[in-house]
């Protein structure tokens, strides 16, 4: 049984990588490039043809060059066409996300069928025709990634800002002492282990209205106000995993140590 395969120039214009792979196949025939008269674009195609026993390994091949041509320039103008605001950087790091998360045995398995039923593809009419229901859950995988890059950028402009913040105040204290009970409440102490008064902590405080205080946030709001030269952390559990120190640890960069085993820490 013979299959053939069509990769139109135009659309796939780097297949250089593809070709060399393919060399290594026992497909039965490749052309050179040549002028498709009856190409709706007239432009130029590759043409090979290959029997039963390629057909799997050829088939990822081309999954691999949809994927890597064709998908990364479709999530290329989805992005330019509805999110004009990502960068030209963010958007090259937004589609290599994307593009490492595609199923590359889904496509070639799509491939696979279609060859099997019509022993002839043309690899472009079939991206653009024959794979819409694909397309559309990839415009969805798109739409999501955006999300997740809004948020972390969101997050990210909000922690700089934070640090900014604490870099241009004056701090009230030198050092604290942040005790973390295994409840999730809290105890804020100077560098003598003595607790920091009410009275410090409402003339310094400076609330930053964006933080949830559901979150156990007022402890960051407590800490960004003080605004400390370095901040050590006890608790008699671990932590490593608790949120909140994860951002204290970036706002407070290079400024925070975590004890478990001192006498604050069994207090």
């Amino acid at each position: 049984m013979c299959f053939t395969v069509e990769i139109d120039k135009k659309r796939f214009s780097d297949i250089s990588d593809f070709i060399e792979k393919l060399d290594k196949i026992d497909v039965l025939y490749m052309s050179n490039e040549y002028d498709l008269s009856d190409d709706e674009n007239n432009g130029q195609c590759y043409r090979f043809e290959f029997d039963n026993n390629s057909a799997d390994e050829v088939s990822s091949l081309l999954a691999e060059l949809l994927k890597n041509d064709f998908l990364s320039q479709y999530a290329d103008n989805i992005i330019d066409t509805n999110y004009c605001n990502v960068s030209k950087d963010d958007k090259a790091l937004i589609i290599s996300d994307i593009l490492r998360c595609v199923d590359s045995y889904k496509l070639s398995e799509l491939i696979r069928d279609f060859i099997n039923d019509n022993m002839h593809i043309h690899l472009g009419g079939f991206a653009l025709f024959r794979m819409k229901e694909y397309l559309s859950d990839f415009e969805d995988e798109i739409d999501f990634a955006i999300d997740e890059y809004m948020q972390q950028k969101r997050y990210r402009d909000f922690i700089n800002f934070l640090k900014f913040f604490i870099d241009i105040q004056e701090p009230a204290v030198d050092k604290i002492n942040l005790v973390i009970e295994k409840n999730g409440d809290y105890r804020i102490l100077d560098g003598e282990g003595v607790p920091i008064s009410e009275e410090i902590l409402d003339s310094t405080y400076c609330e930053i209205s964006t933080l949830d205080e559901d979150d156990g946030y007022i402890m960051l709001n407590d800490l960004i106000s003080l605004a400390p030269k370095s901040i050590t952390v006890h608790c008699g559990h671990s932590i490593e995993e608790y949120d909140t120190l994860k951002i204290i640890n970036e706002i407070f960069e290079g400024r925070v140590e975590v004890c478990h085993h001192c006498k604050i820490c069994s207090c």
